[in-house]
């Protein structure tokens, strides 16, 4: 994950309750230094897994380190309080994370291969929006693993930053969530 997304993650946490309605049985991951949740998605390919994470439109002002379902109302519990540098609003506290059955948009699958990426989503997506390519920004970067925190990003010529990558078309699928 992308420091400047995340600079610092507590730990990961499978959702197992249906009362959670789109996230029932996903891995979320837990941002202790944001604070913020995050969607893990998971690829499984010939290599290994891969995924991505997309974050959930929460606020969050407790610096989570913990998460835990509740078996009796199905609620996801978070928990945490500052050790060390976390951007929370509050030093300390418990939260709840509920689905109220209200259909929100959210990315649910994402796969990467030779010939582009597929994002899946749990509703149907506007047409004219889905297939702008002005909507998308495709860029890609590698990281160097060192004895020190973090990396910079660098570009495939190993230079710092950044590349940008062409967007050749995009399709929708006739059920409009692909």
């Amino acid at each position: 994950i992308p420091h400047l997304a995340d600079n610092s993650g507590a730990s990961q946490y499978w959702v197992r309750s249906s009362a959670m309605g789109p996230l029932n049985g996903a891995m979320l991951h837990l941002s202790y230094g944001r604070p913020a949740l995050f969607r893990v998605l998971l690829q499984e390919t010939s290599h290994g897994l891969q995924g991505g994470v997309v974050q959930l439109p929460t606020d969050i002002a407790i610096p989570i380190l913990q998460a835990t379902t509740n078996p009796k109302d199905g609620a996801v519990y978070l928990c945490g309080f500052q050790v060390y540098g976390s951007n929370a609003r509050k030093i300390a506290g418990i939260g709840r994370l509920r689905y109220r059955g209200e259909p929100e948009p959210a990315l649910t699958g994402l796969s990467a291969f030779e010939e582009g990426i597929r994002l899946r989503f749990n509703t149907p997506l506007d047409p004219g929006s889905a297939t702008d390519i002005l909507n998308y920004d495709i860029q890609r970067w590698n990281y160097r693993r060192t004895d020190r925190y973090g990396s910079p990003h660098y570009r495939l010529d190993g230079t710092e930053g950044q590349d940008r990558l062409g967007i050749a078309d995009i399709w929708l699928s006739p059920d409009r969530q692909t």
